[in-house]
């Protein structure tokens, strides 16, 4: 569906409990969520 668009654009996915292996990526931004503090904020 992504490739059909034909405009640059980008696809966010939010989560609050994302895979430690993956929590270091260049691509992760924003508010570190821990078993604490589990809410996502709008």
């Amino acid at each position: 569906m992504s490739n059909r668009f034909g405009k640059e654009h980008q696809i966010i996915f939010k989560t609050s409990m994302i895979a430690v292996e993956l929590n270091n990526s260049v691509y992760c931004i924003g508010e570190n969520y821990e078993q604490n503090n589990k809410t996502l904020e709008v």
